[in-house]
C-alpha cells in the first residue's frame, strides 16, 4: 500500500516529495495499532502480580488466557481434590498374624525400603522403630506395577501395593470396603516367598495386612468444582488409585457422573481408552500413558484442556495438556514443566486465575477495538487515496490527538479493571464487529467533508480540521459504546477525555500545535451537523454488523 501511495502521488499526480512522503507515512502511521501490544503484556503482567499475591506462580503468562478458555479440566485426586495430609488410619492384620507382627514386619519395610513417595512418607510417620529384619534385594514402587517389594531375611519378600494388582481375588470384609468407599485408601502387605521369581507367585502370595490410609476431601472442593461445572467446563478425575476410592471422593466433591466410575488397568486399546475419557468424568488406575492418551484425545475432538498433577508420572500428561498446573508439595519434574505452580498446594486458587483471565481477555478485546477503529480507517482512506481522495486528510500530529484521547489513555483504565464475564464468542470477530462500523464512520466522515467542497471551496487545512473533529467524535462515539455499561470510573474517563478533544479543538495554542484552523460559522455549522449524525450512522452500521456475525446473545 505504501509503495502504491507514493507512486500515485509522485508520479501519477507529480505531487512535491515533502507533501507525498508525510501523507504517505501519516497513512502508515495510523494503520499501526501501537500500543496494544504493550498493553495486553502490562495487563498479562498485572494478572502475574495479582496471581503472586495469591501464591500462584506464573511460569507461562500466556497461560493465564489458556485456564480461562478451557472446557475440560482433568484433575488428580491426591493433593487436589484432597488435603494431601495422609495418615494411617487402621493397620487390620489378616490370617492370623498379630499386631505385634505386622508391627515389625513393616517397621523392616520402612527401614529398608528406598521410596520416597507420599504414601511411604506417611507409611513411615506411622511405622516406627528399629528393623526386625535384616533386608536383601528390592524392587521400587512403580506407577504401572502399584506395588513395591522388599526381601526380608528369614521371612521372605514383603510386597505393599494396591491389592487389586497382587491379589485379584482377594475379597475384603465389610469394614475394610466401607472405608474405601468413604474414600480411603487401601493397601495391602502380603508375603510371596523368595525374592528369586516372586513375581511369578504374586497370586499365591499370603496377605498379611491390610492399611487403610485416609486423605481427607479439601472443604473448598466441592466449590470450586461447583464453579467450574457452572462455567461449562467439564470436569475429568483421572487417577492411579482405586476406582471406587476415587469415585468416593469425585461424589464427595459433587463431580457430575461420578457414580459411573471405570477401572484404566482394564482398558486394553486406545479405542477403549477414547470411549472412557469422552464418556466418563472418573477413572481410576490410570497409568502414566493412559493418562497421556486421555489429554491427547480429549484435544483430538476439539477440547481446551488444562490439567492439574503433583507427581513424575504425571509429567508427560501435564507436558501435552493446554494449560498445566502443579502443586508445590509435588515433584520436582512436575512443578518444572507446569505453566502454573500453587505454591501452598491450594486448588481454590484455580477460579482466580480463571476471572484473571478472563478480565485479561475481555478488557483486550474491549481496548483492541479502541486500536482497531484507526488502524482500519486508515487503511480504508489509504485505499481510497489511489482513486478517490486527492490527498490524505490528516496530519501526523493530528492522529496523534485522535489516537491519545480515543485509545491511549482510555485504554489503559480499561484494561487493568476488574472483569470476571466469561469470554463469548470468536476474540477477532468481536473485536472488529466494534471497530469496523466506527472505522466506517471516519471514512463517511471524510467523503461528508469532500462533499461540502460542493457548496464552499474548501482549503486543505480546513479539510484537515473538519475531518479531526468528525474522526475525534466517531473515535470517542466508539468508546462511548464499548464503555457501557458505565460505572464511576468509566464515567470519568469518558467525560475527561471529551474534555480534553474539544481544549484541544478551541484553545488556540493547542489548535495551533495540532495544526487546526479557525472555523467560519458555515463550516462550523457543517460539523455540528456532522457530529449529530456520527450517533445515528454508527448505530445503524453497529446494528448490521450485529447481525451479520451474531455477536449479540439474543440473536439466533
Amino acid at each position: 500500500l505504501s509503495a502504491l501511495m507514493l507512486f500515485e502521488a509522485l508520479v501519477l499526480r507529480e505531487q512535491p516529495i515533502e507533501t507525498t512522503v508525510v501523507n504517505t507515512s501519516t497513512a502508515l502511521l495510523g494503520m499501526l495499532p501501537v500500543g496494544l501490544v504493550l498493553l495486553a503484556s502490562i495487563s498479562m503482567m498485572a494478572s502475574v502480580v495479582r496471581l503472586g499475591h495469591k501464591n500462584v506462580v506464573v511460569q507461562e503468562m500466556f497461560s493465564i488466557e489458556t485456564l480461562s478458555l478451557a472446557d475440560t479440566l482433568c484433575l488428580d485426586k491426591t493433593g487436589t481434590l484432597t488435603q494431601g495430609k495422609m495418615e494411617v488410619q487402621k493397620v487390620k492384620p489378616l490370617n492370623g498374624h498379630s499386631e505385634q507382627e505386622v508391627q515389625d514386619i513393616m517397621i523392616s519395610f520402612i527401614r529398608g525400603s528406598l521410596d520416597s513417595n507420599a504414601t511411604f512418607l506417611t507409611m513411615a510417620d506411622h511405622f516406627k522403630g528399629d528393623a526386625v529384619y535384616a533386608c536383601g534385594e528390592r524392587v521400587s514402587f512403580s506407577s504401572a506395577r502399584k506395588w513395591s517389594a522388599l526381601e526380608l531375611k528369614g521371612l521372605g519378600t514383603l510386597v505393599l501395593g494396591a491389592p487389586e494388582f497382587i491379589r485379584p481375588d482377594l475379597v475384603f470384609d465389610e469394614e475394610i470396603e466401607s472405608a474405601r468407599a468413604d474414600g480411603a485408601r487401601v493397601l495391602l502387605a502380603a508375603l510371596a516367598g523368595e525374592f528369586a521369581g516372586f513375581q511369578d507367585r504374586l497370586s499365591e502370595a499370603e496377605p498379611i495386612a491390610a492399611i487403610i490410609i485416609s486423605d481427607p476431601l479439601r472443604e473448598d472442593a466441592a466449590e470450586c468444582i461447583r464453579f467450574f461445572q457452572e462455567n461449562e467446563v467439564d470436569i475429568k478425575i483421572i487417577s492411579g488409585d482405586n476406582p471406587k476410592t476415587v469415585s468416593a471422593l469425585a461424589r464427595q466433591a459433587g463431580v457430575r457422573g461420578a457414580q459411573h466410575c471405570v477401572d484404566a488397568s482394564l482398558l486394553q486399546s486406545d479405542e477403549e481408552i477414547e470411549e472412557a475419557i469422552l464418556n466418563h468424568s472418573v477413572i481410576g488406575r490410570a497409568s502414566p500413558q493412559q493418562k497421556h492418551k486421555m489429554i491427547l484425545t480429549l484435544q483430538q475432538h476439539g477440547h481446551k484442556v488444562a490439567m492439574t498433577g503433583d507427581g513424575v508420572n504425571d509429567v508427560m500428561a501435564l507436558k501435552e495438556a493446554d494449560c498445566s498446573i502443579a502443586m508445590a508439595q509435588g515433584s520436582e519434574a512436575a512443578k518444572n514443566i507446569a505453566n502454573l505452580v500453587l505454591l501452598d498446594s491450594n486448588f481454590s486458587h484455580l477460579p482466580d486465575i480463571v476471572n484473571e483471565g478472563r478480565r485479561v481477555i475481555n478488557n483486550i478485546q474491549r481496548t483492541a477495538s479502541l486500536f482497531l477503529v484507526k488502524t482500519s480507517f486508515s487503511v480504508i482512506l489509504g485505499f481510497l487515496t489511489l482513486f478517490f481522495i486527492p490527498i490524505y486528510p490528516f496530519e501526523p500530529i493530528q492522529l496523534t490527538l485522535i489516537s491519545t484521547v480515543s485509545i491511549g489513555i482510555p485504554s489503559f483504565f480499561l484494561a487493568l479493571e476488574p472483569n470476571h464475564e466469561r469470554v463469548r464468542g470468536n476474540f477477532l470477530r468481536n473485536v472488529f464487529s466494534k471497530a469496523l462500523p466506527g472505522a466506517l464512520c471516519v471514512v463517511l466522515s471524510v467523503f461528508y467533508v469532500y462533499a461540502l467542497t460542493a457548496i464552499e471551496p474548501l482549503s486543505q487545512e480546513v479539510i484537515s480540521t473538519l475531518c479531526v473533529i468528525l474522526a475525534g467524535c466517531s473515535s470517542l462515539a466508539v468508546l462511548f459504546r464499548i464503555s457501557r455499561p458505565f460505572n464511576m470510573n468509566r464515567r470519568i474517563i469518558f467525560g475527561a477525555m471529551c474534555l480534553m478533544f474539544v481544549l484541544c479543538i478551541i484553545v488556540p495554542p493547542l489548535a495551533s500545535w495540532f495544526m487546526l484552523v479557525r472555523l467560519s460559522p458555515l463550516q462550523l455549522l457543517c460539523a455540528g451537523v456532522g457530529i449529530v449524525l456520527i450517533p445515528l450512522v454508527q448505530n445503524g452500521l453497529f446494528y448490521i454488523f450485529e447481525r451479520l456475525t451474531f455477536t449479540r446473545p439474543d440473536l439466533p
